[in-house]
């Protein structure tokens, strides 16, 4: 069993072979798709890559998204693949390694309702 099958993820696919450590975290961040409203949305891991997250919206694979992380100005993202309440996301640029371990240091232990 495959490490995206242990966390219920759909396989990585073709391209998006993952290279970075997932960091489980629990943090609140605002999503956009383009021509609709922020939707407060959870990640539930990061990397400098990308990150998973916990959502009701329904957002297609393939989709632009803006996620706007505690702090941080908006960054762009691509989703990866979408389904049962949460989706994968790729940074368009990654995050920096100090900007990472800062927002893994903050929101390793935050609780959060489910927002389904």
């Amino acid at each position: 069993m495959t490490a995206d099958q242990a966390n219920n993820d759909p396989p990585a696919a073709d391209g998006d072979q993952r290279d970075e450590t997932r960091l489980p975290v629990t943090m609140e961040a605002k999503c956009r798709e383009y021509g609709s409203f922020r939707t407060e949305v959870y990640l539930i891991d990061l990397s400098a890559k990308g990150c998973k997250v916990e959502t009701s919206l329904r957002i297609r694979s393939g989709q632009r998204v803006w996620l706007t992380l505690a702090g941080l100005e908006t960054r762009e993202a691509q989703v990866r693949w979408s389904g049962r309440g949460s989706m994968g996301c790729q940074f368009d640029e990654p995050l920096p390694d100090a900007i990472l371990a800062q927002l893994a240091s903050t929101a390793g232990g935050t609780s959060h309702a489910d927002p389904r």
